[in-house]
């Protein structure tokens, strides 16, 4: 069975909605719409490049396929502007460091002296 998204307009799965248990029914948005809105209100960017960012199918740092698996919007904590898509990895190593340029720095000189080969 197929549903149209009230946002977009086109005819889409079921799965491709998220069911409301408390009504027994499907949300009139789509789940990629519903992730459109929430990346443009989070980021303060306009729907045009939050539907940009949702397009990268490669992580910004390592360059892994993000493709179907939750793709974090990475930003500056400070600023607020974004800089790219990452996967789980990546972003949860940079929250980890705190975004601290020299302790990244720091933990790069720590590896290479104790790479083992």
């Amino acid at each position: 069975m197929t549903k149209e998204c009230t946002k977009c307009k086109l005819a889409k799965n079921h799965s491709e909605f998220y069911f409301r248990h408390e009504r027994g029914n499907y949300f009139s948005i789509c789940k990629r719409c519903q992730r459109l809105q929430q990346i443009s209100r989070t980021y303060n960017v306009d729907l045009e490049s939050a539907e940009k960012l949702l397009n990268i199918d490669k992580c910004s740092i390592c360059e892994t396929y993000v493709e179907g698996q939750i793709q974090h919007v990475d930003h500056c904590h400070k600023t607020g502007k974004v800089r790219g898509i990452l996967c789980n990895n990546c972003n949860r190593g940079i929250g980890y460091f705190n975004e601290d340029i020299e302790r990244i720095k720091q933990s790069i000189k720590y590896l290479n002296k104790h790479n083992v080969e």
